[in-house]
């Protein structure tokens, strides 16, 4: 693995899925514990799954090709920004490249616009 792995880098990872079998697939880096003075592990980043497959109708999701920039997407996928998952960074294999300026922005946006409505239900319910 070569490239940096910054915020906003779409990277290829082995995950282990809940019925335990490891499977392989895309992830949006939201966060890298080595940028990260407050946490002393520095091995994990935080990343959101990307799916090809056309998802339901979903208020957080972002469609990656319909920003052309981001040339290293070959085809339709989406950014699940309630799919969260922490991967070791021993799991990345390849690195595909980093997204513009308006996917980070829009990825960013419904990332919040999901942590809100968590914070919401998380409030209701206390």
């Amino acid at each position: 693995m070569s490239k940096v792995i910054v915020p906003g880098t779409i990277v290829c990872a082995n995950f282990v899925e809940f019925d335990g079998k490891t499977s392989v697939g895309l992830f949006y880096v939201l966060y890298d514990e080595a940028s990260d003075s407050n946490n002393f592990h520095k091995d994990n980043i935080v990343g959101l799954k990307i799916t090809s497959t056309s998802p339901a109708i979903s208020n957080y999701m972002v469609d990656l090709k319909h920003h052309n920039s981001n040339s290293f997407i070959e085809k339709q996928c989406y950014v699940m920004c309630s799919k969260i998952h922490t991967l070791d960074k021993s799991q990345i294999y390849k690195v595909l490249g980093e997204v513009d300026y308006s996917t980070y922005k829009a990825v960013y946006k419904t990332y919040n616009k999901f942590l809100f409505e968590l914070n919401r239900q998380v409030d209701d319910y206390l």
